[in-house]
């Protein structure tokens, strides 16, 4: 037999850290390098997560979605203004111990 479990709600996430690295080659040639740290920014996030898990027996397959509140790029200086948030899609087995 087949059950399904069903969770929605907020959940709180912490960072632990946070680096842009990158490199590239602007139009006129000129090279660019970035190594950043960007911690600090948003160490907790609040998130809604929606959740669901198949169970089989003790034996469960999981997937999870969530959707971050806190916005990445928030007071960088330069370019235009963006946003990025976290979006977090999750699989995963599950056992249960009782």
């Amino acid at each position: 037999m087949l059950a399904l479990g069903v969770l929605a709600g907020p959940e709180l996430a912490g960072q632990l850290s946070a680096r842009e690295t990158g490199h590239g080659t602007y139009n006129n040639g000129t090279a660019w390098a970035t190594n950043t740290d960007r911690g600090g920014r948003f160490p907790f996030d609040g998130r809604l997560r929606a959740d669901a898990t198949a169970w089989r027996g003790r034996v469960g397959v999981n997937a999870s979605y969530s959707y971050g509140s806190a916005n990445a790029q928030a007071g960088l200086v330069g370019g235009p203004v963006r946003e990025a948030y976290v979006r977090t899609l999750r699989w995963g087995v599950a056992y249960r111990l009782r």
